[in-house]
């Protein structure tokens, strides 16, 4: 059987290779692990969480207060966030002039 400090590494080092491209605050003690299910909570999301993705959007900053993965069966898992809330602004937006008070 493996033991308790065993079981949070590997599946904190597992949810960095999932999750962890989007979030961070990744560690042994945020982390919560059962046997059915992880709790990790106040991970911050990634500035840079949306550049590989194709969307007109890049984040700015954000928060999720409690992120849950419980295994429904071997091949089925539910993941829920609670508390998300994400900052984000258009990747071409125009400046704010604030000498002129106008957009370019």
């Amino acid at each position: 059987m493996l033991s308790a400090w065993l079981k949070k590494r590997v599946v904190q080092w597992l949810l960095s290779q999932s999750v962890g491209r989007f979030v961070d605050g990744l560690s042994e003690q945020t982390l919560d692990v059962s046997l059915k299910r992880v709790v990790a909570e106040n991970l911050t999301i990634r500035t840079d969480a949306l550049d590989d993705v194709d969307t007109p959007f890049r984040v700015l900053g954000g928060s999720i207060s409690t992120l849950c993965v419980v295994w429904k069966t071997e091949y089925n898992l539910e993941l829920v966030l609670q508390g998300i809330s994400v900052e984000v602004t258009l990747k071409d937006a125009p400046k704010w002039n604030a000498v002129s008070g106008r957009l370019p």
